[in-house]
C-alpha cells in the first residue's frame, strides 16, 4: 500500500444505479440458514437465466450440508427421544433441507412415461429450488420405523446430504417426486416430495417442494416408479 502513496484501502463504493437488488446484496451462506431467507433465495435464484441459476444453485447445494445439518440433526434426535419416551410433541415446525440442483431440476422437468407406458406425466414447473419438511414429517417416520427406528432416524439425520448427494436415485409417480437412499441392502428410505406445494399446519408456510412422507421400501417397490435419469 505504501508503494502506491495509500495508507490503507480504499473505502468501499457507494450505492449505484447498477448494483444489484437489496435482496441479493447478502451472503448467500448466511441468507439461506434461516427458513424465510432460505425460501427466499430458492424462488429468486429460479428467476435467473439458466447458466447463473446452475451455477449457484451448484454452489449453495455444497454449501447446504453445512448449513442446514447440525440443526436438522438435532431435530432428529429430539424428536426421536420423544418418542422413545412416549412423549411426542410435533410443533409444525420447519426446516430447509437443500436446494434442488440445476441437474435434478432439468431431469424432473421432463415429461415422462409411466411405468406401464399407457400415460404421458408432464414434467414438474418448480417455482422455487428449495427442498423443505416439517418436524410432523420426521416424527412420522421415526415412529412408523418401529424394528427399524435407529437404522431410519440415522438415515434421517443425514437427510441434507443424502438427498444432495449424485448416487441418491431419483424416481417420481404421477403426483410426487421422490428421493431413495439405500440404507440396506435391497432396502430404501424414501423421501416423497410434493412440489409447489405449500402446507397446511406448520409454523413458517412457505413455498418449497415438501417432503411429505418418508417410507422404507424394498427393490420391488421401487420398481414400479419411473427413475429419473
Amino acid at each position: 500500500m505504501a508503494a502506491l502513496g495509500k495508507d490503507g484501502p480504499d473505502p468501499t463504493p457507494g450505492a449505484s444505479a447498477g448494483d444489484p437488488p437489496p435482496e441479493w446484496a447478502y451472503h448467500v451462506g448466511k441468507a439461506a440458514r434461516s427458513m424465510p431467507a432460505a425460501a427466499s433465495f430458492g424462488e429468486k435464484v429460479m428467476q435467473l437465466p439458466k447458466p447463473w441459476s446452475d451455477a449457484a444453485l451448484a454452489n449453495a447445494q455444497r454449501r447446504s450440508v453445512n448449513w442446514f445439518s447440525a440443526g436438522f440433526a438435532a431435530r432428529v434426535d429430539q424428536a426421536k427421544r420423544e418418542i422413545d419416551a412416549g412423549q411426542a410433541r410435533p410443533e409444525g415446525a420447519v426446516s430447509p433441507v437443500t436446494f434442488l440442483s440445476g441437474s435434478t431440476l432439468a431431469r424432473i422437468g421432463q415429461d415422462v412415461r409411466s411405468p406401464n407406458g399407457r400415460q404421458v406425466w408432464p414434467g414438474f414447473d418448480p417455482s422455487t429450488a428449495l427442498l423443505a419438511i416439517s418436524d410432523r414429517q420426521i416424527y412420522h417416520a421415526i415412529r412408523d420405523a418401529k424394528s427399524a427406528r435407529e437404522t431410519v432416524a440415522e438415515a434421517l439425520r443425514d437427510l441434507p446430504a443424502w438427498v444432495a448427494s449424485p448416487k441418491t436415485r431419483t424416481f417420481r409417480d404421477e403426483e410426487s417426486l421422490q428421493f431413495a437412499h439405500e440404507i440396506a441392502e435391497g432396502v430404501f428410505l424414501v423421501a416423497v416430495v410434493r412440489v409447489n406445494s405449500l402446507p397446511t399446519r406448520t409454523k413458517d408456510p412457505a413455498k418449497a417442494s415438501w417432503v411429505i412422507t418418508m417410507k422404507v421400501i424394498g427393490a420391488t417397490q421401487l420398481g414400479k416408479l419411473r427413475e429419473l435419469k
